[in-house]
């Protein structure tokens, strides 16, 4: 099973890549650059996610 971002995480990736071509540097670069913006972005998103559930686990009144 992928993971629920990975699909985000493609388009995202095209959309940088796209971005980047149309700015005129090569195919390297643009993958280079589109690759590192998804991680930055994605790593963010994943971070967030967690710090979330994290906070919510801990609030939780489970613990009686």
């Amino acid at each position: 099973m992928k993971n629920l971002w990975d699909k985000d995480e493609k388009k995202m990736y095209r959309q940088y890549f796209k971005e980047y071509k149309r700015e005129g540097y090569t195919n390297e670069e643009a993958k280079m650059y589109a690759k590192q913006d998804c991680k930055d972005s994605i790593g963010g998103e994943i971070d967030f996610a967690e710090s979330l559930y994290k906070t919510t686990l801990e609030n939780n009144s489970w613990h009686e």
